[in-house]
């Protein structure tokens, strides 16, 4: 039996979408303001699940979970393949000169681009400028926008104060002895252990003063009291940097597109000459913008048009040039000079940082304490903006590289990895090192080395999925329940 269609029944034709599935601009409206929503999935509305999240921005987020690992396993056990400068500055440092020539060369070869340090910084805070404000840049609401202010505190808070007391546990019982001893054979300051908080009055203050300190110091209180300290320092920086994000991102769908990203620019032109991390993030927040609503693959597929001098108009009137051509230039440009830094012109790998402007003396950033203070840095951004525009306006292929379950689910732990690798490696590194070289007489560093390695790094691993599942994901859970209680009526 043929059964007859139903006259009011209009058949469902197919919605038009953008690359990642956004409903698209029209034509007409592409320089116009932009409050519409570019989804009707209300599901994330109240938090994004870890399930939910962009699959290769998540397994971008292992990759440097990972890199970040290496980074601190290297800088306590074997601080001549991180760096050739000690923590007051002298160089070479005395661990240079007593490490085997195999270890500098590693550190001149790879490290500028896989455990660098700063790279992977300036990483994460473009991706927290890229994700933070992802729900509220597609849906528009108001919502979204104060949910994600809202459990940011809460979410990073809780892992960090757990953290802390972890940290201060293991001093207070002597987990950290070894690395005192071996400290002082190896010539790494970077290697002593953390000092313990005297009174419960004294660990709130670390905690209130690591993430509302503003003066971007590696040295405060609330940076000595964790490990790895060398690099600690970014997380209170994302986290007011956030709200940097916030803000702008209540702009966006207000503004029309041409003052815009004139604003956009401007902003992270002057962030960069004050020497702000918000210059970092307010590159993420771009990209997110230019993704979901101007749909940056199919962009990027039309090229860049520009018009030619009125005498060569008569055979042409435009010249269209690759899309491709600017972050290629820039992740060029930005590898060179990580190469040219770690190998060639060292002592002038801080010269930019004096032409910055001073916050505090407002004439030419003179005397800045490198060893001391973090400052972003133009190679880092050159070569993590490459990245990130070709990431998103390549080829699906490219993406689906980093949207691996692998990477994804180092993604998912990379905050806990990032909270308890320092402390693991920190307290049972030095113990194996000092057994090996001291009681077993080995001589062979890359042996000691590669014992170490494939001993704790599976350890840093599991202990980081634990804390995860303990400490950090209920957290969330937490941030997104207060949220929704604040909310009710």
């Amino acid at each position: 039996m043929i059964s007859e269609k139903v006259p009011d029944q209009a058949e469902a034709i197919p919605q038009a979408t953008t690359t990642h599935g956004y409903k698209p601009l029209e034509e007409t409206a592409k320089w116009k303001i932009t409050p519409q929503s570019f989804t009707d999935d209300e599901k994330n509305d109240f938090g994004t699940k870890r399930e939910d999240r962009i699959g290769y921005l998540e397994g971008l987020r292992g990759l440097l979970a990972f890199e970040v690992l290496l980074w601190t396993f290297f800088r306590i056990l074997s601080p001549a393949m991180v760096t050739d400068t000690d923590l007051d500055g002298t160089r070479p440092a005395s661990f240079v000169q007593t490490s085997p020539e195999w270890q500098s060369v590693l550190r001149k070869v790879l490290s500028p681009l896989f455990w660098d340090g700063t790279l992977q910084a300036t990483f994460f805070f473009v991706l927290s400028g890229r994700v933070v404000s992802q729900t509220f840049v597609e849906r528009r609401t108001a919502t979204t926008l104060a949910g994600a202010a809202f459990r940011r505190p809460i979410r990073l808070l809780i892992p960090v104060s757990v953290a802390l007391a972890l940290t201060s546990i293991l001093v207070a019982t002597g987990s950290f002895s070894a690395a005192q001893t071996f400290s002082k054979r190896v010539g790494n300051a970077f290697a002593q252990p953390p000092p313990i908080w005297e009174s419960t009055i004294q660990y709130f203050y670390t905690l209130v003063g690591y993430f509302f300190d503003t003066s971007d110091s590696m040295i405060t209180t609330g940076m000595l009291f964790f490990q790895p300290r060398g690099i600690i320092w970014f997380i209170p920086r994302v986290f007011m940097e956030s709200y940097t994000i916030y803000t702008f991102s209540y702009l966006l769908p207000f503004t029309v597109t041409k003052w815009k990203f004139i604003f956009l620019g401007v902003f992270t032109l002057a962030l960069w000459w004050i020497g702000s991390f918000g210059w970092y993030s307010l590159t993420g927040l771009t990209l997110t913008e230019l993704v979901v609503v101007y749909d940056l693959p199919s962009l990027a597929r039309q090229g860049i048009c520009l018009p030619l001098p009125r005498f060569v108009s008569r055979w042409r009137s435009n010249l269209t040039l690759s899309t491709y051509i600017p972050p290629v230039t820039l992740l060029g440009l930005g590898t060179l000079l990580k190469y040219l830094w770690a190998t060639k012109f060292y002592d002038q790998r801080n010269d930019e940082i004096v032409w910055h402007a001073s916050q505090t003396t407002g004439g030419f950033n003179t005397g800045f304490e490198v060893t001391e203070t973090a400052y972003p840095r133009l190679d880092d951004w050159f070569l993590v903006a490459g990245s990130f525009y070709l990431l998103e306006m390549g080829p699906g292929l490219v993406r689906r590289l980093f949207d691996n379950p692998i990477l994804k689910h180092l993604g998912r732990i990379s905050f806990s990895l990032f909270l308890v690798s320092g402390m693991i490696i920190m307290s049972l590194g030095p113990l194996i090192q000092n057994h090996l070289f001291v009681s077993q007489g080995w001589r062979n560093e890359s042996g000691i080395l590669g014992v170490c390695f494939v001993s704790l790094v599976p350890l840093c691993l599991i202990s980081a999925e634990i804390f995860h599942r303990l400490i950090d994901e209920p957290s969330c859970l937490f941030a997104r329940f207060m949220f929704k209680w604040m909310k009710e009526d």
